[in-house]
């Protein structure tokens, strides 16, 4: 049976990446794989920090985010 794909939307892609950032349960994983630092990402949760956007980059494809463009 082929798994569901879940459609969340939010106002922005910095949004996006918080909540999912806040959601992940692996770090170390995310971290390796990216290429991001956990301390950077634990900033821009915070509100401390925007990411630049080369990491910004990295994170959406992780994460598999899609950018739509409206009328």
């Amino acid at each position: 049976m082929a798994s569901k794909q879940k459609t969340r939307t939010w106002d922005s892609l910095g949004e996006a990446l918080k909540v999912l950032i806040r959601e992940t349960d692996n770090f170390y994983r995310l971290e390796k794989e990216t290429g991001v630092q956990r301390g950077s990402m634990m900033r821009l949760v915070r509100g401390e920090r925007s990411l630049q956007l080369p990491f910004a980059d990295k994170l959406a494809q992780y994460f598999k985010l899609k950018v739509i463009k409206e009328d």
